[in-house]
């Protein structure tokens, strides 16, 4: 199969990110803005993440069953995880705020506010890949697209998480997310502004109870229909 650096799919055309073991093409988002594929901001770690993504997503073999794939790869790179542990040196400068292609709030820290030496380091690449289909989802008209991929394990989903259902699962990612942060570079990268920033916990807490109510009465409404 020839090797394409995009496909057309429904009239626009996606970027290739890689190819599974079977051949298969794994594409992104049409929309750059939208894409869930977190580089790393330093410049060396972003080439060699980038020469490393299409070996992880290589190595990947999809069962027929398969709707969503988690893999990830060990490398021969050490890259910024892209998140910090807080505590009670850096608490003060955590905000909130919606990222850009998400539909929840994050908890988020300022690249400026982050000491060098607290940043955590990883030598793994993990990449999320889900089925997607157009039209009428007949097997013509299915194909794999990133769901997310970024450096570091596989970790959990961040509370408010639509696929966390749940108590449990909605318990251990806050467990996951309490003490940690997603690095952003300035108080703007990667924010829609759509969204009001919270600045407090408490304002984050409030918005998470709304977000599980509405969340189960969505689950609720589809088990009636």
């Amino acid at each position: 199969m020839e090797r394409q650096r995009n496909l057309i799919i429904s009239g626009r055309s996606r970027p290739v990110v890689g190819y599974f073991r079977d051949g298969q093409p794994v594409v992104d988002k049409f929309d750059p803005a939208r894409s869930h594929i977190h580089y790393p901001a330093n410049p060396v770690e972003r080439a060699n993440f980038e020469g490393v993504l299409p070996r992880v997503i290589a190595e990947i073999q999809p069962q027929p069953d398969d709707k969503k794939i988690v893999h990830t790869k060990e490398t021969e790179y050490t890259f910024s995880s892209g998140l910090v542990r807080i505590d009670d040196s850096n608490r003060g400068s955590v905000f909130y705020a919606v990222r850009k292609g998400r539909s929840g709030y994050s908890q988020l820290i300022s690249r400026e506010d982050v000491a060098e030496r607290d940043i955590q380091t990883t030598s793994n690449v993990t990449v999320v890949t889900k089925l997607r289909g157009v039209g009428s989802h007949s097997p013509n008209n299915l194909f794999w697209e990133v769901a997310t991929a970024h450096t570091g394990g596989a970790g959990g989903g961040e509370p408010g998480d639509p696929s966390l259902v749940t108590s449990e699962q909605r318990a251990e990612a806050e467990r996951l997310w309490s003490d940690r942060a997603i690095i952003v570079d300035g108080r703007e990268g990667g924010i829609d502004e759509r969204y009001p920033r919270l600045s407090t916990a408490e304002e984050y807490l409030g918005w998470l109870a709304a977000r599980y109510a509405w969340l189960d009465e969505n689950l609720r409404r589809k088990k009636r229909m």
